[in-house]
């Protein structure tokens, strides 16, 4: 999630940090999962109106550290209240899907 509070208009660096995953030969072990050529999705969803979530791709930043970021353009956060965001990861036929995380957007100050 952003670190700053998350205005109304604002654009904010979305930052998915280290996938990790797990083997068949250790079910029990996570490591960093390589996601270089991936495709990674973040999804955003507002529940003020029950509306379906919007999904952006994002970009691989550095595949070997499971690393991967979005940023959000400023028509995204037309609303303030509550909102969620999760990611999707997809290579080779493996799909990891995060849960949803929920935040809040704020009203800009500049439009009080």
């Amino acid at each position: 999630m952003a670190a700053q509070p998350v205005i109304v208009g604002g654009t904010y660096d979305w930052f998915l940090n280290g996938v990790t995953i797990n083997s068949r030969s250790a079910p029990g072990t996570f490591a960093v999962w390589d996601i270089t050529g991936a495709t990674v999705t973040i999804s955003f969803v507002y529940y003020g109106n029950g509306s379906a979530g919007q999904q952006f791709t994002a970009t691989v930043l550095d595949g070997a550290a499971g690393t991967a970021h979005y940023v959000n353009l400023t028509s995204l956060f037309d609303a303030a209240g509550s909102w969620g965001v999760s990611w999707r990861v997809s290579l080779s036929g493996t799909v990891l899907e995060s849960g949803i995380t929920t935040f809040e957007v704020k009203a800009s100050g500049a439009a009080l």
